[in-house]
């Protein structure tokens, strides 16, 4: 038995027969320093320690200083940048893995940028050629819009927060159909607008070239009919209406209803 454990028996039957303590004072200094003494070895340190096994904690663990450079692997803390994880690897110096060991997140040695593994990392969306229900899901990604064999309704999903969408025409020539793309609900209506350019000019006029806006009220569909090339809608939400923006190359003006 280690002279740790000799201490902490003597402190227990102390305190289990009422006895005065003052006479383990010293011994205590000494003594907690040889706990566990298969696992916990005294560090050249003044003042750590050097855990060789698994450490249970009930509780927070909060570190109260920043890191230093050259850690192997450190948590640390300041007022300004909060939480600090570091660390010093030959190929990553983070690394976040899941349970079956596999990388989800690194940062390569010396690099600031995040390399994403696995997941989904896909940053176009194909339409098919009919009407198609868009995927809260896919918020951020663009939506690739090839030529449609007929009027096709594009559905946005419930409005959120955060929503984000773009369309974008990929044709090499005028669609010969429209774009319908729909909130679901009226209560969930459009603001802002979209840039319309009559295509089918060689030198488009004034009023061939104008912005196209929603009532602001109740509009909760776009039609875009006949887009042409370089036509890109975007979309955001915030939690109820949809603010448009964006430009539509077409022979006829966008209209809303």
């Amino acid at each position: 038995m280690s002279m740790g454990h000799n201490v902490l028996t003597k402190i227990v039957n102390a305190v289990r027969q009422g006895l005065d303590l003052t006479g383990l004072t010293a011994a205590l200094d000494t003594g907690t320093k040889g706990i566990a003494a298969d696992v916990i070895a005294e560090s050249t340190s003044a003042t750590g320690v050097t855990i060789d096994g698994v450490v249970l904690q009930d509780g927070a663990i909060m570190a109260a200083g920043d890191t230093v450079v050259g850690d192997n692997a450190s948590m640390g803390y300041t007022v300004a940048e909060g939480l600090i994880l570091t660390g010093q690897g030959t190929t990553n110096d983070i690394t976040l893995k899941n349970d079956a060991d596999s990388n989800v997140l690194t940062v390569a040695t010396g690099q600031t940028a995040i390399a994403r593994v696995g997941g989904d990392q896909t940053l176009m969306i194909v339409i098919a050629d009919a009407d198609y229900t868009v995927l809260a899901a896919n918020s951020g990604k663009i939506h690739h819009v090839a030529n449609v064999s007929a009027d096709r309704t594009f559905t946005l999903p419930t409005a959120a927060a955060g929503l984000y969408y773009e369309f974008w025409s990929t044709m090499e020539a005028a669609d010969s159909h429209d774009w319908l793309i729909v909130t679901g609900s009226d209560t969930n209506y459009y603001k802002g607008g979209v840039l319309w350019c009559k295509s089918d000019v060689a030198e488009a006029t004034a009023s061939e070239v104008t912005i196209v806006a929603p009532n602001g009220s109740d509009d909760a569909t776009i039609q875009i009919d006949l887009p042409s090339v370089g036509t890109v809608i975007r979309m955001y939400c915030d939690g109820t209406n949809w603010f448009l923006t964006g430009f539509v190359m077409s022979v006829a003006t966008p209209s809303y209803t």
